[in-house]
């Protein structure tokens, strides 16, 4: 250990004969001095709500009980609204899916016993039962009825989706019907064959129950229920396809079938019109109730439009046979019929689904529920201070609180959204939720998702919202509504670093092939002392300096931080790993992200370490390790947030991004040399990883440079 400390402390006395350690320190000086020209932070959106006509705390108070201000209650109980219909929708939709599995069950369980007490026998016994269940079956079935009921559960202002058909020249509107009929006929037969007991005694029922399948016939039936948006799709394109078929049949069939074929034709476009505004709708919705692959969506949205524009024709061509001729040309071609065939095929209870229904399970509504009740509670204290602040002197305080409902709102939409997105992530593959259509699920990152909840349910919990932290620290963009000496030090220190990070690997590169292109590193090796120690010690002489201007940078950051823009007391709100949120002080927080700068520093440090061993001249050295620097920095930008990569060192530097930080400093629209900067020294996170997985490859990393430094630097002739 002795030898060690006077190697080390040798080391020392070499690097600080050096001028470039005073040309470092002069070099620093300058990039905080430029800093100070280029830092021009993107300005934090200010949450307070302000009525400017208002010049007292009961105006306030008027101005937001208005009902034609812009911010007033209103607009923000709308939001309450709308993410109380999320919760509803899906709640509304458990509780439907549990009535049918249990009727279900029912119709089942008594049919199997009518079945096996008539196979024998011809006793009516069970057969008024097995009616009742078949009959609370097809209820709570008929329940989600088309867009009726859907419209009911989602408290959305839907169309009930009916088309005027020609039957005869006769127009009827006509509701979908599909699911209704066509998707639940055997059930209503096994209803027509138990309640007709003239017609159907109880052995034929039993015998036409088993012979023709209806145990499975009833569990399609089940699917058909449980995913009624997409039974209700399918059932738009059965209806399509019969009218096509009767189409080309009239067509083929000559002049005299001409009223059928103009009936047809606008019996397809009543259809797919329906269709259309369907689909937009709920797959365009304020939130995922249905779920599509891009891909498919995009091309069967486009051929629906291309067929309501063949279909579309003068009323005088109605009657010309050619043009009907030339329609169904087009949409034979366009095999808009096979598309809509191939989306819709019985696969609803299958993950090779392309249409999607959206569910979550009991627990997770719960949750929403408990949340819920938590805000509900949050909104009336809220409220009151409102109504008790409406006599204050000053407006600050009422300000304050009616800021506080809005933010509420605003945490609530975004959490229960956001647990929505999330649960539909967590049961596919990146590669699969990312080719859903809509909901930005292209962009979609678990960790930022799982962030973002961690947050808001803060806010919740505690009823102190963003207007009472500071946000976590930006690379360009303000912590609070003014620029602090944080966000100054989080700016100038980026930059620093890499200056530090570059001098660094030169300094080790120096102490190695430096002295052994000069000759002088063989003194040190016939000395009695151990190679490990060698390198041990030039190794602590570069980490030493190497904190040392961490520290300065830090100093003089902060000084310089604190004459410009002042300090700030105001705690942030950070969160470890996404999932774990603290109040804690912008001092030290601000300690936490020097110590994961000089851990950065240190990495370099022992990657320049092993290549300088490796080479045998200071010029391979060094190049060898700022193109690695450089290569590192690139190839975050091309391949950050690719799962190949995380395997890599370049995405798990800089663990302070694990403490609430990666995405907040990553701002939208930076360009210019803020935005080159902002691309190179920032990195996301990938959706899977986590804090210690990144220390763990980091440190990884560091171990086997190290091993390598060592082995080879004893084993190697100099």
């Amino acid at each position: 250990m002795t030898s060690t400390f006077k190697l080390t402390k040798a080391e020392f006395k070499k690097i600080f004969k050096r001028p470039s350690i005073f040309i470092m320190a002069v070099l620093l000086v300058v990039t905080i001095l430029v800093s100070i020209t280029i830092f021009r932070p993107a300005e934090l959106v200010n949450p307070t709500i302000e009525y400017t006509e208002a010049t007292n705390s009961e105006e306030y108070y008027n101005y937001f009980n208005s009902s034609i201000n812009s911010n007033a209650k209103g607009t923000f109980d709308k939001v309450y609204s709308d993410t109380d219909t999320i919760i509803s929708y899906f709640d509304a939709v458990n509780n439907n899916t549990n009535q049918l599995n249990n009727y279900y069950e029912n119709v089942i369980s008594t049919m199997g016993l009518f079945v096996a007490d008539n196979l024998t026998d011809t006793k009516d016994n069970y057969r008024m039962e097995a009616l009742d269940d078949v009959n609370n079956f097809l209820n709570a079935y008929k329940a989600l009825d088309n867009v009726k009921s859907f419209t009911k559960i989602t408290g959305a202002t839907l169309k009930d989706y009916t088309y005027t058909l020609k039957v005869n020249n006769e127009l009827k509107s006509v509701a979908t019907n599909y699911y209704t009929t066509k998707s639940c006929e055997k059930l209503i037969d096994l209803q027509n064959y138990l309640k007709d007991t003239t017609k159907y005694t109880s052995k034929d029922v039993a015998e036409t129950y088993v012979n023709n399948n209806y145990e499975a016939e009833l569990e399609k039936i089940l699917n058909n229920g449980i995913n009624f948006i997409y039974t209700t799709i399918k059932g738009f394109a059965y209806q399509y396809d019969d009218f096509f078929v009767q189409y080309t049949t009239a067509i083929n069939s000559g002049r005299n079938q001409v009223a059928t074929m103009k009936a047809m034709r606008h019996n397809m476009m009543q259809v797919l019109d329906a269709l259309d505004e369907y689909l937009e709708i709920v797959i365009d919705y304020e939130f995922p109730i249905v779920i599509m692959d891009k891909s498919v969506y995009l091309d069967l949205n486009q051929r629906i439009e291309e067929a309501i524009v063949i279909l579309t024709i003068s009323p005088t061509e109605e009657n010309d046979l050619s043009k009907h001729e030339e329609i169904k040309l087009h949409l034979s071609n366009l095999k808009l019929n096979q598309a809509l065939n191939t989306v819709t095929e019985d696969n609803t209870s299958t993950e090779s689904s392309y249409i999607k229904q959206t569910k979550m399970t009991i627990s997770d509504v719960n949750e929403y529920k408990t949340i819920q009740t938590k805000v509900n509670s949050n909104k009336e204290i809220i409220l009151t201070n409102i109504k008790d602040l409406s006599t204050d002197e000053s407006t600050t305080n009422i300000a304050k609180a009616i800021t506080d409902y809005s933010l509420l709102s605003s945490s609530y939409n975004k959490i229960i959204l956001n647990k929505v997105l999330l649960s539909i992530a967590d049961n596919y593959d990146t590669s699969v939720y990312t080719n859903f259509y809509g909901y930005n699920f292209d962009e979609f990152n678990k960790y930022q998702t799982r962030e973002s909840i961690t947050i808001n349910d803060y806010y919740i919990q505690n009823n102190a919202y963003s207007n009472s932290y500071l946000n976590q620290f930006s690379y360009n963009q303000n912590s609070g509504t003014k620029t602090n000496l944080y966000d100054y030090m989080y700016f100038t220190l980026e930059l620093c670093t890499l200056i530090i990070i570059i001098f660094s690997m030169m300094l080790v590169c120096n102490l190695i092939t430096g002295e052994t292109e000069s000759g002088t590193i063989k003194l040190l090796l016939v000395r009695p002392y151990k190679r490990s120690k060698i390198v041990t010690a030039k190794l602590l002489a570069t980490i030493f300096f190497v904190i040392t201007f961490m520290f300065f940078s830090s100093l003089i950051t902060f000084i310089g931080g604190y004459f410009l823009y002042g300090s700030t007391t105001t705690n942030v709100l950070a969160v470890f790993n996404s999932t774990t949120p603290f109040e804690i002080s912008p001092l030290l927080l601000m300690l936490i992200n020097i110590l994961s700068l000089t851990f950065d520093v240190i990495f370099f440090v022992l990657l320049a370490l092993m290549i300088a061993i490796l080479c045998k001249n200071f010029a391979a050295s060094i190049s060898c390790s700022l193109v690695l620097l450089i290569l590192n920095y690139a190839l975050n930008i091309i391949f950050g947030g690719a799962f190949w990569y995380t395997l890599l060192p370049g995405m798990n530097l800089h663990l302070f991004k694990f403490f609430g930080n990666s995405f907040a400093s990553i701002i939208e629209g930076t360009t210019g040399f803020a935005g080159l900067i902002q691309s190179l020294l920032i990195t996301g996170i990938e959706t899977t990883m986590t804090f210690w997985y990144s220390l763990c490859i980091s440190s990884a990393y560091c171990l086997v440079f190290l091993v390598i430094s060592y082995s080879v630097f004893s084993k190697r002739d100099f």
